[in-house]
């Protein structure tokens, strides 16, 4: 039996956002093509338990970081990778309210974003590094 995977849940999620890029260069896992734009990266940073329950249920918190990097050599590009920023928080709060089934034995409770920033420009300055800090909280049975 294969153990489940948060994360691969995760990125099926976020595939579903009706604005990341279609055009993406990709959808990776601590990675992410820092020359390449447009292309995202999903960074698990560790999940930690939030409660133990007497029946042996727990309910966890799954932090990452999505990455994403995005054209920057002019000042309208950099304001438009900030709306996306803004707009993703936004789309990820709202998922809470009917995230899909995760499957036996687990629940979804709650999808948060926040802390969305810049970090770095590729050496051309062409394409820059954002990111936003994010969590996933659910329930094992």
């Amino acid at each position: 039996m294969t153990e489940y995977s948060v994360l691969e849940y995760l990125r099926g999620l976020l595939r579903q956002c009706p604005f990341l890029a279609q055009e993406a260069n990709g959808f990776f896992v601590d990675y992410s093509e820092r020359e390449s734009p447009v292309n995202y990266g999903l960074y698990p940073t560790g999940e930690q338990v939030l409660q133990a329950y007497m029946d042996g249920g727990e309910q966890i918190q799954y932090d990452f970081v999505l990455q994403t990097v995005n054209a920057t050599p002019e000042d309208v590009n950099r304001a438009e990778n900030q709306k996306f920023i803004e707009r993703f928080c936004r789309w990820m709060r709202g998922q809470s309210r009917a995230l899909p089934d995760m499957g036996d034995g687990y629940d979804p409770i709650g999808l948060n974003a926040e802390n969305g920033q810049f970090v770095d420009y590729s050496e051309d300055t062409n394409s820059g590094t954002y990111q936003i800090m994010c969590n996933f909280i659910y329930e094992k049975e």
